[in-house]
């Protein structure tokens, strides 16, 4: 396994939840037109580790999607008390980058960033409301996990009969998933398929390893935090790119 290390608010609905350890939830919703403008001007506001991550980057829209995503790291680990840090980030055994004394994980999709800060291991995963995938859970999901997105339809059936519920369950399912590779950090080393979910209890496993789950809806996304153990705490803080700048 790879080393990791390196309130509620409007707007904010908990549809499901478990007993957590500490995670500090930041969430940026941005927009690609909000932040060309300031690209040039705010790439030099990063440490070196995450400024480079832009600069490689050829296309515009990536890069200041890569923008976004290192302003709210840096503010969420500055937050946190580890601004003194940013320019101490190793990568771990897969790559996966931490730094030393603080856990953290990183997800974004469709103008949504999501940082997840942890005094453990943690995973997260956030996607957008309007993804319709359910056709890939027959090659990705388990026959158990087939069983809860279609809820007694056949596969022929639900694609006909497609709901909001089963196309929310398919999300939570994977986002679940997803959010278990983040923890991981092992990447494609652990396919999709592999990762056992079990929405009704909050778990996910793959072979003996278990992590724990709180989900939840946010405005257009949805997102899912996964920890070895279960935390007994989360607190959702709100950005807004002006606050970061």
């Amino acid at each position: 396994m790879a080393d990791s290390r390196m309130g509620n608010c409007s707007g904010v609905k908990l549809f499901r939840e478990s007993i957590m350890s500490k995670v500090k939830l930041y969430i940026l919703k941005t927009s690609y037109e909000e932040i060309v403008p300031i690209l040039h001007t705010a790439i030099d506001k990063l440490c070196e580790y995450r400024r480079s991550k832009v600069e490689k980057l050829k296309l515009e829209k990536p890069k200041a999607e890569m923008l976004a995503t290192g302003l709210l790291w840096q503010h969420a680990l500055s937050e946190s008390g580890f601004g003194q840090s940013l320019d101490s980030v190793v990568l771990g055994e897969n790559g996966k980058p931490f730094v030393q004394g603080i856990e953290f994980n990183i997800s974004n999709k469709e103008e949504m960033v999501v940082v997840a800060i942890s005094d453990t291991e943690v995973g997260v995963d956030v996607e957008s409301k309007s993804d319709n995938g359910l056709r890939i859970t027959k090659r990705f999901y388990t026959k158990e996990e087939q069983d809860y997105v279609l809820s007694g339809l056949t596969f022929e059936e639900a694609c006909e009969k497609e709901t909001e519920e089963m196309m929310k369950r398919f999300r939570t399912v994977w986002t679940m998933k997803e959010a278990y590779i983040k923890l991981t950090g092992t990447g494609m080393k652990v396919p999709v398929s592999k990762v056992a979910t079990s929405p009704d209890t909050l778990t996910a496993r793959v072979e003996d390893k278990v992590a724990y789950y709180k989900l939840l809806s946010y405005r257009t996304h949805e997102i899912a935090v996964a920890q070895y153990e279960r935390p007994d705490e989360i607190e959702i803080n709100e950005v807004s790119l002006a606050n970061i700048l």
